[in-house]
C-alpha cells in the first residue's frame, strides 16, 4: 500500500519548496529563488532570489523519484525496527521480531500519506528513535544506563530541531535542558527513593501529566516574551494561539498518533495497570509528554502565524493545514518503547504481563483506518498546480518569460514553486513567476506584461476576455483536505 501511495501521489507543498531551492542553479547558496513562503502584509512578492531557508535539505533531493524512494526505504526501515522486540521483552529461545508492531506503523495512513508525498516524517522518526535505541539491549534499571539514554534523548532532540529549521543555538539549549532536567531527576529520584514508599519521580503517569502541562507554560511564556522563532507569533496573538491548543493536541496526538498508528487500544490496556514505577517506565513517559507538548504548541504556532498572514480565520487555517498534525509522528518509536516497557512486572521487571488487548478492539481500531488507507493507497493525494504546471510548461516553452498566478494569500507562494517545479526547477530558463491577489491583479496586469496568465481554483477574478484567450481548464482533484473537486484552474494566453 505504501508502494502504491507513492506511485498514486504527488510531492507535498513543502516538499516543492525544498526541492527549488537545492536545484535551482541561479540560486545563491540556500535562499529562495522566487522569495520566501512567507510575506508580510506591506509586501509584494517579486521573484528574486531572496530570504534564506531554514532547515536541513537532504541531499536526495535531486528529483522527485529520489526523494519518494528515499521516504520510501525509510519508512521500510522505520517499520521493521519498530518491530524489533527488547532482548528484555522476550522469551531467551524467541525471534527478536514481532510483525504486528511493525503492521501497525506501515499501515499508518498517517505516514503512508507523508510517504507518498516525499515528506521526511519516517526520516525524522528514525531520528529520534535514537532516543531509545538503548532500551533495545538493556531494561535501564541501572543508573548509568538512565544516563546513557539521557544523552541519547538530548541527541536526539538537537537533531531533529536542527533538521526542522531552529538555530544552532536553540537545538544546543535544547540539548543542555534534556540533560540538566533528566540528571536532575536522577538526582532527585536517589534522594527520594530512600524513604518510605514510592517517590513522586517514579509515578510515569502523573509526572508525564505535570510535565505536559509546565512545557506548554513554559513555551507560551517565552513567546509571549517575544523569543523562540515561530513561537514569537504568541506575542502578538496569545488568545488565538490558546484557542487553537486543544485542536493541535487533537490533531497531533489524538487523530495522528493514538488512532493514525493504532495505539489506542495499547494505551487504554496499559492504563490498567497505574501502579507502573520503575524508573525507565517514567523517563520515557515524560520524554514523550515533554515532546508531545511541543509538537502541539509548534503546530498551534504554525496555525497562528499562517491564519493571519493569509487574512483568514484559525478554523480556515486548521482546515487547510490539518496534515500538520504529522510532525507528531516522530514519537512513534518511543511511544511503542514505553508500551514495551508497560508490559513489564512493576515487582519483577524480567518477567512480562501476559493481557493482550482485545481482538475486537483491535479489530475496530483497524477497520476505522480501513478506508483512510485504501484511499491514500490506491487514489494518493495530488495536486492541481501540478497539472497546472504541466500545461503552463507546454506554453512557455521559451527563455526570459514570465506568468503570473492569480490566487488568495493562502499557500500562494507553495503553489508557484509546485509551477516552477515543472516549468524551470534548476532556473536555467530565467522564467519569471509571480502572484497576486485577486484585488491586486489589475494593478499588476496594467504595470506589468506576462506571457500567461494562471487563475487559481475557487478565485472570483472576472477576466478581460478582450485581452485574454483561454487555453485550458481542468477539474482540481479530489483530495480530503479539499473535500470535492468542483472548481476548476484555468491558463489564459494574451490574444
Amino acid at each position: 500500500m505504501n508502494g502504491l501511495a507513492v506511485a498514486n501521489s504527488d510531492l507535498g507543498l513543502d516538499v516543492h519548496v525544498r526541492l527549488n531551492v537545492s536545484n535551482d542553479d541561479s540560486n545563491a547558496g540556500s535562499d529562495y529563488p522566487w522569495g520566501p513562503t512567507r510575506w508580510a502584509d506591506s509586501e509584494l512578492q517579486e521573484p528574486l532570489s531572496s530570504g534564506e531557508y531554514e532547515g536541513y535539505i537532504g541531499p536526495w533531493y535531486t528529483s522527485t523519484i529520489a526523494i519518494q524512494t528515499t521516504s520510501f526505504v525509510s519508512l521500510v526501515i522505520l517499520s521493521v525496527l519498530a518491530g524489533f522486540v527488547p532482548r528484555w521483552r522476550r522469551e531467551p529461545e524467541s525471534i527478536p521480531f514481532d510483525p504486528m508492531w511493525s503492521a501497525l506503523v506501515a499501515w499508518s495512513p498517517c505516514l503512508m500519506f507523508a510517504t507518498g508525498r516525499g515528506y521526511d516524517e519516517a526520516i525524522l522518526a528514525l531520528i529520534l528513535g535514537i532516543s531509545v535505541f538503548w532500551l533495545f539491549f538493556v531494561d535501564g534499571n541501572k543508573t548509568r544506563h538512565l544516563r546513557v539514554g539521557i544523552l541519547m534523548m538530548a541527541t536526539s532532540v538537537m537533531c531533529v530541531l536542527g533538521w526542522k529549521g531552529f538555530g544552532p543555538i536553540a537545538a544546543l539549549m535544547a540539548w543542555m535542558c534534556v540533560m540538566i532536567f533528566g540528571n536532575l531527576w536522577l538526582f532527585l529520584d536517589g534522594r527520594l527513593s530512600t524513604n518510605v514508599g514510592v517517590p513522586i519521580t517514579r509515578k510515569p503517569w502523573l509526572m508525564s501529566g505535570v510535565l505536559f502541562c509546565t512545557t506548554l507554560v513554559c513555551i507560551v511564556f517565552l513567546g509571549w516574551l517575544g523569543y523562540g522563532g515561530t513561537f514569537s507569533v504568541i506575542e502578538d496573538y496569545p488568545l488565538i494561539f490558546l484557542l487553537s491548543i486543544p485542536f493541535a493536541f487533537i490533531d497531533g496526538i489524538v487523530l495522528f498518533v493514538f488512532v493514525g498508528f493504532c495505539l489506542w487500544p495499547f494505551v487504554t490496556s496499559r492504563l490498567k495497570y497505574p501502579e507502573q514505577n520503575a524508573r525507565q517506565i517514567t523517563m520515557v513517559a515524560c520524554f514523550c509528554s515533554i515532546l508531545a507538548a511541543g509538537m502541539v504548541a509548534y503546530i498551534s504556532a504554525l496555525w497562528t502565524l499562517e491564519s493571519q498572514l493569509w487574512n483568514i480565520s484559525l478554523f480556515e487555517c486548521m482546515l487547510l493545514l490539518g496534515n500538520n498534525g504529522r510532525y507528531a509522528t516522530i514519537l512513534v518509536l518511543p511511544m511503542i518503547m514505553l508500551l514495551h516497557l508497560c508490559r513489564l512486572d512493576p515487582n519483577e521487571s524480567q518477567q512480562p504481563h501476559n493481557e493482550t488487548v482485545p481482538s475486537r478492539t483491535m479489530l475496530v481500531a483497524l477497520t476505522i483506518l480501513l478506508p483512510i488507507v485504501m484511499f491514500t493507497g490506491f487514489h494518493g493525494q495530488q495536486l492541481w498546480q501540478d497539472d497546472a504546471g504541466a500545461s503552463l510548461a507546454e506554453v512557455l516553452d521559451e527563455d526570459n518569460q514570465s506568468f503570473l498566478l492569480v490566487t488568495d494569500e493562502s499557500l500562494a507562494m507553495h503553489s508557484l514553486y509546485v509551477l516552477k517545479t515543472n516549468t524551470d526547477l534548476d532556473g536555467t530558463a530565467n522564467l519569471q513567476g509571480y502572484w497576486r491577489s485577486p484585488s491586486l491583479t489589475d494593478d499588476f496586469l496594467n504595470a506589468t506584461s506576462v506571457d500567461a496568465l494562471l487563475v487559481a481554483p475557487g478565485v472570483d477574478y472576472s477576466i478581460d476576455e478582450s485581452l485574454w484567450e483561454l487555453q485550458t481548464k481542468q477539474d482540481t482533484p479530489f483530495s480530503i483536505s479539499s473535500w470535492s473537486s468542483n472548481s476548476e484552474w484555468h491558463l489564459y494566453l494574451p490574444v
